[in-house]
């Protein structure tokens, strides 16, 4: 016996489409031909005039061409049936779903329309709040997607928080109403670190972040305690904590330093003893982790004229921009991810003691998930920051990627906490394109098989069952043409998944990818430096 899902094309409703509208196209033109009168115009079919037979030529084509655009489908289609679960739609059905989607989710609600994830798709505020992900091989166009949604929420004012990993959103987004922190770029402006660091709780967040877990914990817990000792120490002597002092204070040798650690920070003194071998390697590890304080240290400089608090950006005490772009620098990555990893963990930390407030918009927007070290307040700010007005928008290239930083089981948290989906083309190899088709759902179906026995008598079952709404290989096989980027999109609470293409949005360049300083080193501390057009050196002026 011989079963299959034979496909089919709706012949008979193609034909009544095809006879209709050729004879309504036919009866227009001709009347149109003949000023009006269809008398004039059947006695001049009768007597074989040569327009009439061009009229019913052009009309019968024209009519085939409506049947074949409005019903045919290649290949045939499938004798399923949709029972429950999303739906999976496309073209205009796409954007009258949506439309009604988004009037349902605002009635009532006074948060109002939120961010456009696609000219035909816009979500409700309280929607953002379930984060955005875009999936997609490299190359696969999800800049194309992520670039005009930042555009759309600068425009809204909202605070945003960019990791800027290959210096994309720099040149599209530096200008008066930003700010820039990159220590090698002669526009950045400094992270205030005697605003941030206030108390100990403050310093061991960014000890985590500036040294690495390493392969025995003992040597890195043990270094974290000890920079923590430092910036205590800071605090206790100097009454702030700036990165020039901190740099310098590592230089001090274990004799200098033990003394004053055993009176502000006894907890850390227990590392360091004379002629031990296991104190030599926690100071090692210090050092270590530490190196780049040295080129810190000489283009950032206390008592600078252009500041930054993250402190202060979050809690909008002061009249600093919106946005803030912490560009990535290539010649020195890991300062770059370190740095980035402290200030948004503190960033996180200061959102979550806030009060809860629906008119609190916060966004951490970072074009590759991956791109940063690993840090445990990603997690939080996904899972807890809701109430607080905390949104992420970040795209993924590849899961491996992601649970090489963060393990198995934390990055299906982190993936789970992204409500909104978007996924573009993937590669065929690995497992990302079918965790991304799980991620879409199944819907259950009822398939008619047709089955044939030995002796060639047919006979039609019914088979019910759930099946994935998208496959890997719909994933893999999406194209990347000149008129756009094509995908599938999942908003949270619409069953719906929506197969659509994104244009190409032309946004202009306003500024250059990076401006280098000269020199780290012979960089003159005493040099005044000219004052820009953005708000925060104006107020400073």
């Amino acid at each position: 016996m011989i079963n299959s899902t034979q496909r089919y094309q709706l012949w008979p409703q193609m034909g009544v489409i095809f006879a209709g509208s050729s004879l309504g196209l036919t009866y227009l033109m001709l009347l149109f031909m003949y000023g009006g009168d269809i008398t004039i115009a059947l006695d001049a079919c009768l007597e074989g005039e040569h327009q009439c037979y061009l009229a019913i030529v052009l009309s019968v084509i024209v009519g085939a061409f409506i049947a074949y655009k409005l019903l045919y489908v290649e290949g045939g289609r499938e004798p399923v049936v949709h029972l429950s679960g999303p739906v999976r739609l496309k073209g205009r059905l796409v954007k009258k779903h949506a439309r009604g989607k988004l009037n349902h989710a605002v009635q009532g609600d006074p948060m109002g329309n939120g961010v456009l994830l696609h000219p035909d798709v816009q979500i409700s505020m309280r929607q953002e709040l379930g984060n955005i992900l875009v999936y997609g091989q490299q190359g696969s166009g999800k800049s194309t997607i992520i670039k005009p949604i930042v555009q759309g929420i600068r425009q809204r004012g909202d605070n945003v928080f960019i990791y800027d990993r290959k210096n994309e959103y720099t040149r599209l987004f530096y200008d008066a109403g930003s700010l820039l922190i990159s220590p090698f770029d002669t526009r950045g402006v400094q992270w205030d670190l005697t605003k941030d660091v206030r108390n100990e709780q403050d310093a061991l967040l960014i000890a985590e972040c500036l040294i690495e877990e390493t392969e025995d914990p003992l040597w890195s817990t043990g270094a974290r305690l000890l920079l923590t000792g430092y910036m205590v120490l800071l605090l206790n002597i100097r009454n702030e904590c700036s990165w020039f002092s901190l740099a310098g204070l590592l230089s001090k040798s274990e004799d200098e330093i033990l003394p004053m650690l055993r009176t502000h920070y006894p907890q850390a003194a227990v590392f360091i003893s004379q002629n031990s071998k296991t104190s030599q390697g926690f100071l090692v590890t210090l050092m270590k982790e530490l190196h780049f304080l040295r080129q810190l240290r000489s283009v950032w400089r206390p008592k600078a004229r252009d500041m930054i608090s993250i402190r202060d950006w979050v809690e909008n005490k002061s009249s600093l921009p919106k946005t803030l772009i912490f560009a990535h620098d290539e010649s020195s990555p890991e300062l770059s991810q370190k740095i980035c990893n402290a200030m948004f963990r503190l960033m996180v930390s200061h959102t979550l003691v806030l009060e809860d407030n629906d008119d609190r918009h916060i966004w951490f927007c970072l074009d590759e998930l991956s791109s940063l070290r690993k840090n445990d307040a990603l997690e939080k700010w996904l899972r807890l920051g809701r109430s607080k007005g905390a949104r992420t928008i970040a795209g993924v290239q590849a899961i491996s990627q992601i649970r090489a930083i963060y393990g198995h089981d934390v990055t299906e948290t982190i993936l789970n906490l992204f409500g909104n989906v978007i996924a573009l083309r993937m590669g065929a190899s690995g497992e990302s394109a079918k965790y991304a088709s799980a991620a879409f759902g199944e819907h259950q179906v009822e398939r008619q098989l047709l089955s044939l026995d030995d002796t060639g008598r047919r006979s039609v079952s019914s088979q019910v069952s759930y099946e994935p709404l998208l496959r890997p290989e719909d994933l893999v096989s999406l194209d990347y043409s000149s008129r756009g980027v094509t995908g599938f999109m999942s908003i949270q609470g619409w069953d719906a998944v929506y197969e659509m293409q994104w244009p190409f949005v032309d946004i202009p360049v306003v500024a250059d990818a990076v401006v280098k300083q000269k020199s780290l080193e012979d960089e003159n501390p005493n040099k005044k430096k000219r004052i820009g057009k953005n708000r925060l050196r104006r107020a400073r002026a």
